[in-house]
């Protein structure tokens, strides 16, 4: 069934305030019918900060020092970007001197809002929220990973910042989750002949090729990357290490953390697929920007059946 990460991790949040009350949740003038029931029924527990980001963090913090746990919520872009010096000093740096559990939920990954434009894109905030210390990215891909994540980001002491798409989705596939919150990713299809590495939507976007893949005589181990730059280094790496050759996907700004780690598992045979160093400004539907950013499913396919070739 087709739903919103948005929705399954609200849902699991109001769960869980109603057994704990130490729970607090902060939006950013951004709601959903989940937030209509948790301003009802914890009106005492929830503040509407408006359109102002900065304050949010601020909230945040001071509500985490004194023993709350603290959930933002807000479109991604603004949550990262917009506050991010607040996020730098107030979170980051001043939760290595104190214990804090904020986590930051961004909703509107990648090209989530493709008619928006890039003012509503989201492809920086892997790469600037990634390079902070003592902060936790999970780039989720599906629904079914939500209300893990909610009890896990709210068990788990330190700062947190989970990237949600917009748009309401199937599962990717039936692969499950088991041993995702350990690891940080999980195993779509074991296959030997190259490895793909996907994190958020392209994880849709990887899942999709398999069928034309075989034709192709190509089996991929298929790699969905939720915890994405705290991931299980050592347990990815092992995976890898069966794949001539890996393939990173991501909705995203490319030369950054995860794939200058991939890179070095690969011993340099890795190749890359992300968006460029720069913003779109085409308008059009997701598939449509994704051509144009050049991540589109045929510029995918065509990149793997190339190098697959190579190989042979």
């Amino acid at each position: 069934m087709k739903t919103t990460m948005r929705d399954t991790f609200l849902a699991t949040v109001l769960e869980e305030m109603r057994a704990s009350p130490d729970i607090v949740l902060l939006s950013a003038d951004f709601g959903a019918p989940a937030i209509d029931a948790i301003r009802a029924e914890f009106p005492d527990r929830f503040v509407n900060v408006g359109i102002a980001e900065q304050n949010l963090i601020n909230l945040a913090t001071g509500f985490a020092l004194e023993g709350f746990r603290v959930i933002g919520y807000a479109i991604a872009p603004f949550i990262t970007m917009r506050c991010f010096e607040q996020i730098r000093v107030s979170l980051a740096i001043l939760s290595q001197l104190r214990p804090m559990n904020v986590t930051l939920v961004g909703v509107g990954a990648g090209f989530s809002y493709d008619v928006s434009g890039p003012t509503h894109h989201c492809i920086e905030d892997l790469a600037v929220m990634s390079a902070l210390p003592n902060l936790s990215v999970y780039s989720l891909s599906d629904h079914t990973q939500a209300p893990l994540f909610a009890k896990h980001c709210l068990a788990t002491p330190g700062i947190k910042y989970l990237r949600f798409d917009a748009k309401p989705h199937e599962p990717v596939c039936d692969a499950g989750n088991d041993g995702l919150i350990e690891r940080g990713f999980r195993v779509l299809n074991a296959g030997r002949d190259l490895a793909i590495v996907s994190t958020g939507y392209m994880s849709h976007v990887a899942w999709s090729l398999l069928p034309e893949l075989r034709e192709e005589g190509i089996d991929p181990l298929l790699i969905d990357l939720v915890a994405y730059n705290c991931v299980d280094t050592a347990a990815l790496e092992a995976e890898l290490a069966h794949v001539p050759r890996t393939l990173l996907l991501q909705e995203a700004v490319l030369d950054r953390s995860i794939e200058n780690t991939l890179r070095r598992m690969a011993g340099g045979k890795l190749e890359a697929m992300g968006v460029g160093d720069r913003y779109i400004f085409e308008i059009g539907s997701r598939d449509q920007i994704h051509d144009a950013a050049g991540i589109g499913r045929a510029q995918v396919l065509d990149r793997i059946l190339q190098h697959h070739a190579a190989l042979a």
